[in-house]
């Protein structure tokens, strides 16, 4: 079987063969990526001690930039403003979602950010209340002498909105 084909191997690589030596080296033009002159009006002398102060003092003033800048910020950008920056904690912080009973009762809330969170009796928290009790269907939270209960289900304008 080879020998039927042996003629046309033969002549495809005495082609490539030939190809190969009569093939010669582009001629590239490298006149063209030369360095340009700039006019003598716009060239000027300075000294090694100028040109020293100008790069540090560039490289020292992006430096503090970076220091300033917060990289894990949502966005990364530098900080403008202090006052900017500050977050309007809202006057309930927490949604309570549910509660859970175990050896430790513990609420499951919700905060104004969206994250869920889980929390025991005697934890604080952002607004600075206290939880002071955890039952079935309720929280109570101390802030000072106040006390607020968040519930599970507010019955209460269930069984209102119902004899409506």
């Amino acid at each position: 079987m080879i020998r039927k084909f042996a003629p046309d191997i033969i002549s495809i690589c005495l082609v490539a063969l030939a190809a190969f030596m009569l093939s010669v080296r582009p001629n590239v033009n490298r006149d063209i990526h030369q360095r340009t002159v700039l006019p003598k009006v716009i060239q000027q002398k300075i000294s090694a001690a100028e040109v020293e102060d100008k790069s540090n003092s560039g490289a020292v003033a992006s430096y503090k930039e970076l220091e300033a800048r917060n990289l894990f910020s949502a966005n990364g950008s530098y900080a403008t403003d202090e006052k900017a920056t500050e977050i309007v904690i809202p006057e309930n912080p927490y949604t309570l979602i549910g509660i859970l009973m175990g050896k430790e009762a513990r609420a499951l809330f919700r905060d104004y950010k969206g994250s869920v969170i889980y929390m025991k009796a005697g934890d604080k928290m952002l607004d600075g209340s206290v939880i002071a009790e955890i039952d079935r269907t309720f929280v109570k939270l101390r802030m000072g002498e106040d006390e607020k209960i968040q519930k599970i289900f507010n019955i209460q304008s269930l069984v209102s909105g119902a004899k409506k």
